[in-house]
C-alpha cells in the first residue's frame, strides 16, 4: 500500500539503490563506532602513563624535606604550578621518572620511604623528610 511521506509517494520497498545506500551509510555508522571505541581505549590506557617528580623548597620547607609527586603533564609545568600557588618559594626539581605506569609507581616509591597512607592527615602533597641522591 503507497504511503505519502516529506510530499511524496512511496511504495513501502526500497530499491536496491536504497538498500545500497543503507548499507554503506551502515557501514560508515559502525566504522565510526569503531574508530571512537579504539581512541577511547587509546586514551584510558594513556591515562597511566606519566612523570613521577621530586622536588624540595628549602625556603618553606626546611633541608631534607621533599615531596614526591605525579603529573601528566611536563614536570616543569606541575613544579611551576605548584610554585606559584602554595608557597612563597619555588620548588627546586631533583629528579624526574617517565614511566607508563606512573601511579604504580608513585605507589611504589611512597611505600619504599614508609609514607603511611591511612596517617590522619590526609593531606595528598606528599612531603616527607629524608635523604635525597
Amino acid at each position: 500500500m503507497p504511503f505519502s511521506w516529506a510530499g511524496k509517494e512511496h511504495s513501502g520497498q526500497a530499491s536496491a539503490e536504497q538498500k545500497e545506500q543503507s548499507e554503506r551509510k551502515l557501514q560508515e555508522l559502525r566504522q565510526k563506532l569503531t574508530d571512537a571505541t579504539t581512541r577511547e581505549l587509546t586514551i584510558a590506557q594513556q591515562t597511566n602513563k606519566g612523570r613521577i617528580y621530586i622536588i624540595s623548597n628549602v625556603g618553606s620547607f626546611g633541608e631534607g624535606v621533599y615531596k614526591i609527586g605525579l603529573t601528566r603533564r611536563l614536570a616543569q609545568e606541575r613544579v611551576d604550578e605548584l610554585s606559584s600557588a602554595s608557597v612563597p618559594f619555588k620548588f627546586d626539581i631533583h629528579a624526574v621518572i617517565e614511566t607508563d605506569n606512573a601511579p604504580a609507581l608513585e605507589y611504589k616509591l611512597l611505600k619504599a620511604i614508609s609514607w603511611d597512607e591511612n596517617k590522619q592527615d590526609k593531606s595528598p602533597q606528599r612531603i616527607f623528610p629524608g635523604e635525597f641522591g
